[in-house]
């Protein structure tokens, strides 16, 4: 299902959610990762009229509890 959203839509949730995703990426990591994943999403995202291919880079690591968790996520 594909639905039209407008630009001030999509501000107001991007304005919620941005103080978290910056206390999200400042956050103090495990020191020690015995695991660590590689990966990447990829997708298609229309600017300006033409469909564009991207990509998020995900890292996932093990730490030595044994939980996983999001070390870093970037497009």
């Amino acid at each position: 299902m594909c639905r039209n959203y407008t630009k001030v839509f999509e501000h107001s949730i991007t304005d919620k959610i941005i103080s978290e995703l910056k206390a999200w990426q400042q956050r103090p990591l495990e020191s020690h990762n015995p695991f660590v994943w590689l990966d990447a999403i990829h997708y298609k995202v229309k600017v300006e009229g033409r469909y564009q291919g991207r990509a998020v880079h995900t890292v996932l690591g093990l730490n030595i509890a044994g939980k996983k968790e999001i070390l870093e996520a970037d497009e």
